[in-house]
């Protein structure tokens, strides 16, 4: 059964486990699609309010945007599981051999390549996600505005806790072009994220104490 099918208890059963899989990655996708979730019932809270009618059509087209997202971190959440278990396994291939040690460590440098994209992916979707949320600020019902930066917190979790995943698969990768090409990737998505999600979050603070 996929990841993201698991009743909320046992997929928390089976991340506290020893089980290498789930773990940080399939969480930070979770994370973003909380994101999505929050940033949507915003709006759907919103539309058809007499206040807010001449914001109905963007927010619905946000809306969309956010459901194409969120359907993608899903699958984001089992992707990064078979990544990391693919790494795992390359790492037990058998070494008895020269043949067999350049086979292991080709198998293991391609996977690790492919498990630091993962992690790059979902920040890529969740700074698509804030994009789209900050698209409610000063066009959102203000009693349910605390979701909203609470959205923002998700996502920025999400970029941060995949951040720390691209660093360490690029910590044991030897193609400095492909290392230098996913840090300059995931540095630019961290600093988008961060510069987004405070910019919503500071919003919503400034709106309920104002």
């Amino acid at each position: 059964m996929e990841l993201s099918n698991l009743k909320i208890d046992i997929f928390l059963e089976k991340l506290a486990s020893k089980e290498p899989a789930p773990g940080g990655g399939a969480v930070s996708a979770l994370c973003g699609a909380l994101g999505t979730s929050l940033t949507t019932m915003v709006a759907n809270l919103t539309i058809g309010k007499k206040k807010y009618l001449e914001y109905d059509e963007v927010l619905k087209e946000m809306v969309q945007g956010l459901s194409k997202i969120k359907d993608e971190l899903i699958d984001n959440i089992e992707k990064d599981a078979v990544s990391f278990t693919a790494v795992t396994d390359a790492m037990a291939l058998p070494k008895s051999t020269e043949e067999e040690k350049i086979k292991r460590t080709e198998q293991i440098q391609e996977a690790l390549k492919n498990a630091s994209k993962v992690p790059v992916d979902i920040m890529l979707l969740c700074k698509k996600g804030l994009e789209l949320s900050k698209i409610g600020v000063g066009k959102s019902n203000p009693h349910v505005i605390t979701d909203l930066g609470a959205a923002a917190i998700m996502f920025d979790s999400a970029i941060k806790t995949s951040f720390l995943n691209v660093l360490i698969n690029l910590a044991s990768i030897k193609d400095e072009n492909f290392v230098n090409e996913i840090r300059k990737k995931a540095d630019e998505l961290l600093k988008n994220g961060e510069e987004l999600s405070k910019e919503i979050h500071e919003y919503c603070v400034d709106l309920i104490l104002n």
